[in-house]
């Protein structure tokens, strides 16, 4: 993630691509985010250029996060697994059914002030849940951060000092890949925002 943030272990996939898709579940991450090219980026030259990408995202920038690492490496071997270049690939974690999202919105700060997490990185939360609390510094006045949609929380601040419209929690609206019933809403259209957009 960006500076001051943390991502859920994720995988991220070019729109319209159902190997694509196969694939990344093969990796066994909590959720694939279906996510548009962008001009200049190394999925975008690989895929001019035949080649299909499976982008990880995990952890915190400057942080060696153990359990995004171990995550990485196992999905990776996994991937490897499925596409015939090892024999006998770790096993998918036990972990709820993979989801897949292919939109997202980031809930921002509606005050300034000490920000108080209720949900962490990875947790379910519906619409119109309360998962955060903005307090002034002598807790006399408090602000709730509040989901606007139902999804899963894949991003989040460490920052504990947040001021007016600061990216807080980023939620992937999400609906479970093959099989399981869905919890949620349909898939929605609109576009997943990469780190360096929401600032």
């Amino acid at each position: 993630a960006a500076l001051h943030r943390t991502n859920l272990p994720q995988i991220r996939i070019a729109p319209g691509d159902a190997e694509l898709q196969r694939v990344g579940g093969a990796f066994g991450p909590g959720v694939i985010l279906v996510s548009k090219l962008r001009e200049k980026s190394l999925r975008l030259s690989a895929g001019g250029a035949g080649v299909k990408v499976l982008l990880y995202e995990g952890g915190e920038a400057l942080r060696f996060d153990e359990q995004a690492i171990d995550a990485g490496v196992k999905g990776c071997l996994r991937v490897m697994g499925a596409t015939g270049m090892i024999a006998d690939p770790p096993r998918k974690p036990d972990l709820p059914q993979t989801s897949l999202s292919t939109a997202s919105s980031w809930v921002r700060a509606p005050e300034g002030g000490i920000l108080h997490t209720i949900r962490r990185t990875g947790d379910r939360v519906g619409q119109k849940e309360v998962i955060g609390v903005v307090a002034d510094p002598l807790g006399v006045q408090s602000t709730p951060v509040v989901s606007e949609d139902d999804g899963v929380i894949v991003g989040r601040t460490n920052l504990p000092i947040v001021n007016r419209g600061d990216a807080l929690f980023h939620i992937a609206r999400v609906k479970p890949v093959t099989g399981a019933k869905s919890r949620t809403k349909p898939e929605f259209a609109d576009a997943l925002y990469d780190e360096d957009e929401i600032i």
